[in-house]
């Protein structure tokens, strides 16, 4: 009767079954229409649904009934009405989905529709965040920018069509749809009219009077303040109106931190600093603002130096350029050769010589010998890399990463450690909690803080369930201790293991023979996470599921056909399913 049963459920005039990352689900088509079952085969939702498509990488469905759509979790459960002509969600969009209702589709990049209405849902629950009632949404930094009488589906908020405002996560209003523009980089909220524009952080925006922003060409470049003008000379208010820099001068600079800004009257610049007034006298033909805490740059008879928050000289003016690079540094260079020294905040000539190249990258500081090899930095704690090569000019912009950093091109790449070692390696992946990274010498595991959890080269690494690591050297298998320390060898003949779904996983061995087009076949079986076979590698194809059941696909002389195991025994299957893919 068992058996009858899933044949009642599966059985379909050529039957396709997909189950795309989730695993409590799979959808299974029936003629025109898709039905969703459970891994055992039994119907959550008869055939009913003319299309679906995986949404938040995978963590939940939209699913189309009679061309409107709804959100489905991944246990078959709808979450929202069937009332959407569309639901979009774009990774950097993290948990939230775009929903639109009515209109006509417009067939471009943005997926928008022509004189539809946008609004976003939420990922947890398919709540709406925003009600669709605006022309376009613009998600920017955990806002939306929202837009009401566009004339354009394309438009962003740069443009000067209809009025847009920007809302929050939750859907409140931070700025109401008043302005020609409004768009955000998550510190700042740039809006305004044609002619007046204002920049100013979001932390400010519930204390700040909009009238003030409106009649003047204002800018807010610290919490609490912002600059404004009035008949041609410039100073900087705080939010209760009270003058913390006098409106006396004729510019300011554009920085304004922690109390201090560089002020310039009659094409002569000092400094100001809130609660000591002008602390760097109007003597120079150019100054400017290089850390937060407060060093200047100053320019005296073409050269350039360094003065600390005080006005005293820490680098004479010898220097043709000198920047702020990071923290405490500085970059300079001189006798115009382009040679970089790093400066640090007591005025010292860190190297004692220049560089060709120096670069800054978020974590390390990366610098280029005359030889043309680079070594980094890290300038927490001085420590220093090996040298390594690089065929660019200049360093390859990269990203922190697990601990480390890594940076490169398609040709060579690089992962430093926190301890500053160097590794090379073509592929870099996250499994569960740990990174492999696979080197010309073998493939290593780290922990999230860079820590080197298996401390030998190996040919492959799966991750097991209990923290443990399948690992392979030569033709020898054996399980290992997220420490490293040696466990059980196996007995198993295998090429390849893939990674442990709830504790099984699949593996195969290649034929020693090639065909025509120089590939080994292969064939699959189980494995459960002490390393013992439940299935022989006699398979062509086998797909672990997280309870220990598996599809697994066989060949015959009427063609291949997938079966249903569920831990012991086939128990459905052949001819009709043709397709079991994840």
């Amino acid at each position: 009767m068992k058996f009858l049963k899933y044949l009642f459920v599966l059985v379909f005039s050529l039957t396709i079954i997909t189950g795309l990352y989730a695993d409590e689900i799979l959808f299974v088509k029936q003629g025109e229409l898709w039905a969703v079952v459970d891994e055992e085969g039994n119907t959550i939702h008869p055939a009913r649904f003319d299309g679906w498509h995986t949404l938040f990488e995978g963590r939940k469905f939209a699913v189309s009934q009679n061309g409107e759509w709804a959100l489905m979790d991944n246990e078959g459960k709808v979450l929202t009405p069937f009332k959407y002509k569309e639901i979009i969600h774009y990774p950097f969009m993290k948990s939230y989905a775009k929903v639109i209702v009515g209109g006509t589709r417009y067939k471009n990049y943005r997926n928008q529709r022509a004189g539809g209405k946008s609004g976003i849902i939420h990922e947890k629950d398919g709540a709406e965040v925003i009600p669709p009632i605006y022309d376009v949404i613009n998600y920017q930094f955990g806002y939306f920018s929202v837009g009401l009488g566009v004339p354009n589906v394309t438009s962003s908020s740069y443009s000067s069509g209809g009025k847009w405002g920007l809302l929050n996560h939750k859907g409140q209003e931070i700025i109401p749809c008043l302005y020609n523009y409004c768009h955000t980089d998550g510190t700042y909220v740039n809006m305004g009219f044609q002619k007046k524009r204002s920049s100013v952080r979001l932390k400010d925006v519930k204390r700040m009077d909009m009238s003030v922003f409106e009649s003047h060409q204002a800018t807010s470049p610290q919490t609490g303040h912002y600059i404004v003008s009035r008949d041609g000379l410039f100073g900087i208010v705080d939010f209760d109106g009270h003058e913390v820099v006098p409106m006396i001068y004729e510019k300011l600079g554009r920085k304004f931190i922690n109390g201090r800004v560089t002020i310039s009257q009659g094409n002569r610049w000092g400094a100001y600093e809130v609660g000591r007034g002008e602390v760097v006298p109007l003597d120079y033909s150019r100054l400017m603002l290089l850390s937060d805490q407060g060093h200047y740059s100053f320019l005296h008879d073409g050269k350039w130096g360094v003065m600390d928050k005080d006005g005293i000289e820490i680098q004479p003016p010898v220097w043709d350029f000198v920047g702020h690079w990071n923290k405490d540094h500085f970059v300079a260079r001189k006798d115009g050769k382009i040679k970089w020294h790093i400066i640090d905040s007591l005025g010292n000539d860190i190297f004692g010589r220049g560089f060709s190249s120096a670069h800054y990258d978020k974590v390390f500081y990366f610098i280029k010998q005359d030889d043309g090899k680079w070594f980094a930095m890290n300038p927490d704690n001085g420590l220093q890399s090996d040298v390594f090569e690089n065929n660019h000019s200049s360093m390859v912009p990269g990203k922190p990463e697990w601990g480390g950093f890594s940076f490169g091109h398609s040709s060579k790449k690089y992962w430093i450690s926190p301890d500053m070692e160097i590794w090379e390696y073509s592929k870099m992946e996250v499994v569960n909690d740990v990174f492999r990274l696979y080197t010309p010498f073998g493939i290593h595991i780290f922990s999230p803080s860079g820590e080197k959890l298996i401390d030998m080269d190996c040919e492959q690494v799966c991750m097991m369930n209990q923290g443990r690591f399948l690992i392979k050297k030569g033709s020898a298998w054996e399980i290992i201790s997220r420490k490293g320390e040696k466990g059980k060898e196996l007995d198993l003949k295998a090429d390849n293991v893939g990674d442990f779904v709830g504790g099984f996983a699949y593996f195969y061995t290649e034929s020693e023979v090639k065909d025509a087009f120089g590939n080994r076949s292969r064939k699959y079986g189980l494995l459960n996470q002490e390393g013992e076979m439940l299935l022989d590698a006699k398979y062509e194809n086998v797909i672990p599921l997280s309870n220990g059941k598996a599809w697994v696909e066989q060949c015959s002389d009427r063609g291949c056909f997938w079966t249903f195991w569920n831990g012991s025994e086939f128990l459905f299957g052949g001819e009709k399913i043709v397709s079991v893919s994840r």
